[in-house]
This record gives C-alpha cells, sequence and structure tokens, in this order.
C-alpha cells in the first residue's frame, strides 16, 4: 500500500501547485456551478494572496514562533482530542470555535496520516511533530478571519444565485476560506506544498480509488500560474 501511495504522491507533485490545488478545493464547493469560468482563477489567486499576507502578518508580528506559540500569544486554547471527530469515511483532523477562542485537533485522525509521511513530498517541512502543527496554523487562519466577518472572503466573494425582479440573491464561497487557510500555514510553516495535498493521503486510507481521481483530475486540469 505505501508504494501504490508513493507513486501517486510522485504523479501529484509535478503539478500540485497551489492554484491547481485551489480550483480542486473551489470545484467543491456548492455554489461552484454559479461562478463564471473566467472568475474561477483569480478567486482562487484571490484567496492564496489571502492566506500568504496573513501569514507574512503573523511572521511580523511573532517572528519565527512556532503555530502554538501564535495560538498562545493569541489568546486561543489549543485542545488534543483523543476520539474520532468525524464520521464514517470523512475524518476530521481539526476545527475552531471563535468563543470561547479554541482549536481541536483529534489525534487519532493526525495519527492515521503521520504514519504515511513517510512518501509524502514535503516530509522534510513537516519535520518531527508531523502534520499538528499544519492543521494548527489552518485554523489560526480561521480564528483571524473569525475576527473580522465583514473582511471575510465569504463575505467580500459572492456569487448570484438568481434574481427576481430588481432583487439578486447572491451566497459566499466558503471554499475560499480553506484555500486562503491552507495557503497560511504553506506561508507561515515554509511549506513547498499547499496542505491541499494531504487530502491524497487521507483519502487513499479510506478510498484509494478517489485518492485515485483526485491525483487525475489534478494532472488533467494542469493550469497555469504558480
Amino acid at each position: 500500500m505505501a508504494a501504490a501511495l508513493a507513486e501517486l504522491l510522485a504523479l501529484a507533485g509535478p503539478v500540485a501547485t497551489p492554484r491547481a490545488l485551489g480550483l480542486l478545493e473551489l470545484e467543491a464547493d456548492r455554489q461552484f456551478h454559479h461562478i463564471a469560468a473566467g472568475d474561477r482563477h483569480r478567486l482562487v489567486d484571490a484567496a492564496l494572496e489571502e492566506g500568504a499576507s496573513a501569514a507574512r502578518t503573523i511572521r511580523r508580528t511573532f517572528g519565527l514562533a512556532c503555530p502554538d506559540d501564535i495560538a498562545g500569544r493569541l489568546g486561543i486554547e489549543v485542545k488534543t482530542i483523543h476520539g474520532e471527530g468525524g464520521f464514517g469515511t470523512v475524518a476530521v483532523f481539526a476545527d475552531h470555535v471563535l468563543r470561547p477562542a479554541s482549536v481541536r485537533l483529534y489525534a487519532p485522525a493526525l495519527a492515521a496520516l503521520d504514519a504515511c509521511l513517510d512518501v509524502y513530498p514535503d516530509r522534510d517541512g513537516l519535520g518531527a511533530t508531523g502534520t499538528r502543527p499544519v492543521f494548527l496554523a489552518h485554523e489560526l487562519f480561521h480564528h483571524l478571519e473569525g475576527l473580522r466577518p465583514a473582511h471575510a472572503l465569504a463575505a467580500r466573494h459572492r456569487v448570484a444565485l438568481f434574481a427576481i425582479g430588481p432583487l439578486t440573491l447572491t451566497a459566499g464561497l466558503s471554499s475560499l476560506a480553506e484555500i486562503a487557510a491552507g495557503a497560511f500555514a504553506q506561508q507561515l510553516l515554509g511549506l513547498r506544498y499547499h496542505p491541499k495535498l494531504l487530502d491524497v493521503m487521507a483519502l487513499f486510507g479510506h478510498d484509494v480509488t478517489a485518492a485515485q481521481r483526485l491525483v487525475e483530475r489534478l494532472c488533467a486540469a494542469r493550469p497555469t500560474g504558480p
């Protein structure tokens, strides 16, 4: 199984740019079919820059502090949960509560992912702590965005669902925050890949065919740009 996963990741690596991985995230948005084709790259790029910019701001403020230290200095309680956070084949690695500010990290799901890291192309960047800092950093972005709801990506980038006379019903794109949170973690931790690539490993543990389909979509897209 490890060899099959390594082969799949080796296939994905050369095409797993932040934009390509971001587009996969955007495609999973429930409002994706309302997004004009010409807007998709722009929206992904905006989310990637939002996350990277927030990480640069955090680094200027807190220097080289690790995500746990940053969380402490922001007044966020970090909890390790030893039970499962997901259901069925859906794994939850972490989640966030704005008030009182806390991040929950689900140890069994993280341990299952860490067990596959020997074949992950960003293994050296993760170090001995494995994927824990990645998911904590991801949730730190959600905390920071939650402090300014009017400025959140979903609030600023909305799509039209339908119009009735002069009234237009719109919806936010929740996937943009996920793209940005991954970019935040990538920038903060100096990773080679946007953490969306971890989905290949996460899927592989539950559904090999689904992991293969994800990589096939990634390879088929081959979008231009970084």
